[in-house]
């Protein structure tokens, strides 16, 4: 979560405690259980705290898989920000944010991933509580093709939002089918790096074509 835990009273940052160890508790339990049936009173039992408690800060269950969605989105920004902080060719930071995308949130996660595939719980058409985020997302993401394209790093034939589009539907396609193996257990990450490989020799820059 991106919130400036130093600027917190003591008050905010216990419900922000409490917050973050129920949704660390539902990823801990599909280690060994379904998501469909971990039950509320499984989670406050493990976490010793009341059903009451729960409800204070997630009207149901599935509220905590939009909440995981939201950090998910606010960590990709984080990271899409700090490459448009750096001077580095922009395919290599293309590269860089998606094996960060695999090593750092789906691969650690990936049931957790699988549950918000079958929900659709990271989806914003679906969840508009995660609208603003994503846009961020798809910003960001575009920002730093229109940076490659004005460096000569990557082709114009296709805007910067057309460009994004792309990668994103084809990472969120990817990225659902390793969670949920289909057509059969894989590993994702590759097809993420070799995903971002097929997007940039389809649109090289023209002095290289």
């Amino acid at each position: 979560m991106t919130f400036d835990e130093p600027r917190l009273g003591l008050r905010e940052r216990k419900k922000l405690a409490t917050r973050r160890a129920i949704v660390a508790e539902a990823v801990a339990l599909l280690e060994d259980v379904e998501w469909e049936a971990i039950t509320v009173e499984m989670l406050t039992r493990r976490l010793d705290i009341s059903q009451a408690t729960f409800f204070r800060y997630y009207p149901t269950k599935d509220a905590v898989l939009r909440e995981v969605a939201l950090d998910s989105y606010r960590l990709m920004n984080t990271w899409l920000v700090e490459e448009l902080d750096t001077d580095d060719p922009v395919p290599a930071r293309l590269r860089r944010f998606f094996h960060r995308l695999d090593v750092d949130l789906v691969r650690p996660g990936l049931e957790m991933c699988g549950v918000l595939a079958r929900t659709g719980a990271m989806d914003p058409i679906k969840q508009p509580e995660l609208r603003d985020e994503y846009r961020r997302t798809f910003g960001l993401l575009a920002a730093l093709v229109a940076e490659g394209q004005r460096r000569g790093e990557i082709g114009d034939d296709f805007t910067p939002e057309e460009q994004a589009q792309f990668l994103e539907g084809m990472a969120i396609r990817i990225i659902e089918e390793w969670a949920i193996h289909l057509p059969e257990p894989h590993d994702g990450g590759l097809r993420l790096q070799r995903m971002v490989d097929f997007h940039l020799a389809a649109v090289p820059p023209k002095d290289r074509r």
